[in-house]
């Protein structure tokens, strides 16, 4: 039987793996992101650091993506919602800021991207970054480290790893 007279493959939505998609694009995103700092720096990078988004940042990302899902989002709501949990509690004055960007970035997302964002969770940006900072580090010819935000022992000379998010990586460049 030749191939070209085989039938078309079908469309399986089972068969396709959401979060592996939304790591890749998170892999792809991240070094445009990178691109664009050093083109806009005009920098030579000798070392690169790449920070992901603490886990209770993603709870307060979730239960946004949530609320908006189930027809309302108001950051009152998702302030008391998240403040339930021990773990945001813990940083509840940081927790309040981010909240209050999250309210307004999650709105403008895309219903499908939304709802694909909320079937996958919590995406291990972590390892998908460690995996990529070899590939990283030959595109930029420099030294390339991941870190979590929560990690006490990670080099982050100007704090920015206080600004990752889901879904961006804060980002150091020397």
């Amino acid at each position: 039987v030749l191939v070209s007279k085989a039938p078309w493959p079908v469309f399986t939505e089972k068969n396709v793996d959401l979060a592996a998609e939304e790591t890749e694009d998170i892999v792809k995103a991240t070094l445009d992101d990178t691109a664009n700092i050093i083109r806009a720096t005009n920098l030579s990078p000798k070392r690169i650091l790449y920070y992901t988004a603490s886990p209770w940042k993603w709870k307060v990302y979730l239960a946004a993506l949530a609320m908006l899902e189930e027809g309302s989002l108001q950051l009152s709501d998702l302030m008391r919602k998240v403040m339930a949990d021990a773990e945001v509690k813990t940083h509840a004055k940081q927790a309040s800021e981010y909240a209050k960007k999250v309210v307004s970035e999650v709105s403008k997302l895309p219903d499908d991207v939304r709802r694909r964002r909320l079937k996958i969770g919590t995406l291990d940006e972590f390892t998908a970054l460690v995996e990529a900072s070899p590939f990283y580090g030959r595109e930029f010819n420099a030294e390339v480290k991941v870190y979590r935000e929560d990690d006490e022992k990670r080099y982050d000379p100007n704090d920015r790893a206080r600004f990752a998010e889901p879904y961006r990586s804060a980002i150091f460049i020397e």
